[in-house]
């Protein structure tokens, strides 16, 4: 009697479980079914920021790439400029002065040679007017011919300066017949300081030849009263 008692209990018990069983599992399913909605839902979002987010770096990333390597090349383009206009500027100096100092030189040198021309020529012009005076006026043919010799040396022809000499020491005994006044008004007519003049050609005489005539041409000279 216990025993079918219980059993009658414990089916109860089941028939109960059984009743309740449909309410448990339908409040699952539409709590199952909200839980799922709002993972979508939120995955759903997830999703649409990152693909808004990769959209924005996607569009930034080169922008700001774009942004510094623009902004890089510009610097690079005026320090490339800088560099530029700094090498112009240097190149142009150094050649100006290159160019400043070439013509110096062209310049000086034609004028050395412009300058031994007119000492040439006025030279051989004291010559022709020595051969002039000659015969009429010693002193004077001397006082040419000595003009003729600075000239020479300023021009340096020491072949010449060697010829005027020896041709003046031709007239020795002439010379000595002349007065020291008359002698030093012609030096002084063609402004000649004939110590001077001697000692310089001296200091110029490389082979002791002209040395030799200066001291013969200050022997007479010393002699003339």
């Amino acid at each position: 009697m216990i025993d079918t008692t219980q059993h009658l209990s414990h089916i109860d018990t089941i028939k109960q479980v059984i009743k309740m069983t449909p309410v448990i599992t339908n409040n699952n399913i539409e709590l199952l079914e909200k839980v799922n909605a709002f993972y979508d839902s939120a995955w759903n979002k997830v999703i649409w920021v990152i693909g808004i987010l990769i959209a924005i770096v996607g569009v930034a990333i080169p922008l700001t790439i774009q942004f510094w390597q623009n902004r890089k090349l510009a610097s690079d383009r005026a320090e490339l400029k800088r560099e530029i206009e700094n090498a112009i500027n240097n190149a142009t100096i150094a050649f100006t002065k290159y160019v400043d100092e070439q013509v110096k030189i062209k310049f000086d040198k034609l004028s050395k040679e412009v300058e031994a021309h007119n000492d040439l020529m006025h030279a051989r012009t004291m010559v022709l007017q020595g051969n002039a005076f000659l015969k009429e006026n010693i002193p004077y043919a001397i006082g040419a011919y000595i003009a003729a010799i600075e000239n020479y040396y300023l021009a340096e022809d020491s072949q010449q300066v060697i010829y005027i000499l020896e041709w003046v020491l031709k007239f020795s005994d002439e010379m000595k017949e002349c007065s020291k006044i008359a002698i030093d008004e012609a030096m002084t007519y063609n402004k000649i300081n004939i110590n001077e003049l001697l000692n310089k050609l001296n200091e110029s005489d490389k082979t002791g030849e002209i040395k030799d005539l200066t001291r013969k041409l200050k022997d007479v000279l010393t002699t003339l009263r």
